[in-house]
């Protein structure tokens, strides 16, 4: 799927455009696709719906299955782990001081 040209670049072999190295952004594919056709025959083509073809080209929704296959990608999905903040513990209704009580009438 992927091609390397002389000056160096990687091209995708079915769409002719630069490929960013390891990661590809979608909506960049179909833009570049849509370019030259109606969104409708884009559609047609991918086997999806127009009003789905619009709205992940809006960002409403991400690429499905069939749009990726069709672009020729996959989703790849990461998990990062941060530190979890420590927990504060919660003082007994008796231990509040007195000048945060409120007087009550």
């Amino acid at each position: 799927m992927q091609a390397i040209l002389a000056c160096g670049i990687w091209v995708c072999k079915r769409f002719r455009f630069p490929l960013i190295s390891g990661s590809m952004d979608p909506l960049e594919m179909l833009r570049a696709q849509l370019a030259g056709q109606s969104l409708r025959s884009l559609a047609r083509k991918m086997r999806v719906s127009n009003p789905y073809l619009s709205s992940v080209l809006l960002k409403k929704q991400p690429p499905g299955p069939k749009i990726l296959r069709y672009l020729g990608l996959e989703r790849v999905k990461s998990v990062t782990y941060r530190p979890k903040p420590p927990r504060q513990k919660k003082l007994p209704r008796e231990a509040v001081p007195a000048t945060e009580a409120t007087p009550m009438s």
